[in-house]
């Protein structure tokens, strides 16, 4: 939510949840996070693309390498929700760890 205070009048503005723009409002505020993942250089590598997270409107996936890559993206998230007021909802959060035996399906780097 935005908020103007005027005066003593504080002025709120806010997207109704599931409405059509807000997604589009929030895939425009969370760009910023987005291109601060890709400037890690971390992530995994998927049909030749180097990848560190996907994003569906207010969702995001991180995939990493490592447990120490993990971390750092988690950190670059964490700075971005401090200096942009957000909070991230701790009961949606989950972590798998997936192992491919065949070669060139899924290949990590670090």
């Amino acid at each position: 939510m935005v908020k103007h205070t005027v005066g003593r009048v504080q002025v709120g503005m806010r997207g109704r949840q599931g409405g059509l723009t807000s997604t589009a409002l929030f895939n425009l505020y969370i760009n910023e996070l987005i291109e601060a993942l890709g400037g890690a250089r971390v992530g995994c590598s998927i049909n030749g693309h180097c990848m560190n997270s996907i994003s569906y409107a207010d969702d995001m996936v991180l995939l990493s390498p490592s447990v120490g890559a993990l971390r750092r993206l988690l950190s670059i998230c964490e700075r971005y929700a401090e200096s942009h007021g957000l909070r991230y909802n701790v009961k949606k959060v989950n972590c798998s760890s997936l192992s491919q035996q065949r070669k060139n399906r899924l290949m990590c780097h670090q």
